[in-house]
């Protein structure tokens, strides 16, 4: 399956098997994840959504993230890794 890059906000992410409304995989590895990157991956729905854990300066902004899907896209399952 081919993967796609796109870019919110000046963060690079990747969609795998994404055929769009709740498919597929998304993941950003961004040294620095912005709120509308989060937003922005969140409004795709997709499946799941992965983060590199370094992404994210504090806890507080993994619980930030898990809040942003939870109200766009409460059906994707969010890992920070």
């Amino acid at each position: 399956r081919p993967i796609k890059k796109q870019d919110i906000d000046g963060s690079d992410f990747y969609l795998y098997d994404y055929f769009g409304e709740t498919s597929g995989l998304v993941a950003c590895f961004a040294d620095k994840v912005s709120e509308s990157t989060i937003k922005g991956m969140a409004k795709l729905k997709p499946l799941t959504a992965v983060f590199r854990d370094s992404s994210f300066k504090d806890s507080q902004m993994k619980v930030n993230l898990a809040e942003h899907f939870r109200i766009i896209s409460p059906d994707t399952k969010v890992k920070v890794i």
